[in-house]
C-alpha cells in the first residue's frame, strides 16, 4: 500500500485518508470531517498516485465521512477541472442520500459518477466502464438507480433548504 511512493510523500498524511491500489484502481478512503485541508491533501495524494502508477481510475470511498463544509465543496468543484485534461475517471461512494445528493452537485462531468453505498458496483464501473457492461447489467443498473431516485428526491428539498 503506497510503498512505491516512498516515505517522504506520505508525511503528514491525515488520519482521515487511506490509499490502496487494487486491480488498476486507486482507492482513497475518507473518514470523519472533510475540511478544505483534507480536500487539498486528498487531491495531491491522488495526483501523486496517478503519476506513480499511471492509473487513471480513482474511487473515493466516503461512506464513513461526515458532510463537508461549503468551502470544502467549492474547493472540490474548482479542483474538478483538473480531472478531464488528465483523462481521469472518478467514482464517489457515499453512505446516505443527502451526502450522495451533495456529491452529485460537487462531482459533475462525463467521467464522474456518484454511487450510493455500493463500492462493488463503483469498482466494476471503473474497471469495465458503462459501455463494457452487458445490456442486462445496464438494465439492472437503471432499475436500481430509479428505485434510489425517490430517496434522493425526498432529501433533495431538505438538503437544498439547509444550504
Amino acid at each position: 500500500m503506497g510503498h512505491f511512493l516512498g516515505a517522504r510523500s506520505l508525511e503528514n498524511l491525515p488520519d482521515q485518508l487511506r490509499v490502496e491500489v487494487i486491480g488498476g484502481v486507486i482507492f482513497i478512503r475518507i473518514h470523519g470531517h472533510i475540511s478544505e485541508d483534507v480536500v487539498w491533501q486528498r487531491h495531491e495524494l491522488m495526483l501523486r498516485y496517478v503519476e506513480a502508477t499511471g492509473f487513471k481510475k480513482i474511487l473515493f470511498d466516503a461512506r464513513s465521512a461526515q458532510r463537508p463544509s461549503q468551502a470544502a465543496s467549492r474547493l472540490q468543484q474548482n479542483l474538478n477541472v483538473q480531472f478531464s485534461p488528465r483523462g481521469l475517471q472518478l467514482a464517489v461512494v457515499l453512505s446516505n442520500p443527502p451526502m450522495a445528493y451533495l456529491a452529485r452537485q460537487t462531482f459533475f462531468g462525463l467521467h464522474h459518477r456518484v454511487f450510493y453505498d455500493d463500492v462493488e458496483y463503483a469498482s466494476r464501473w471503473l474497471r469495465v466502464g458503462r459501455f463494457g457492461l452487458t445490456k442486462m447489467q445496464r438494465r439492472i443498473s437503471i432499475t436500481c438507480s430509479c428505485t434510489q431516485l425517490s430517496a434522493f428526491l425526498a432529501v433533495a428539498s431538505t438538503v437544498s433548504r439547509n444550504f
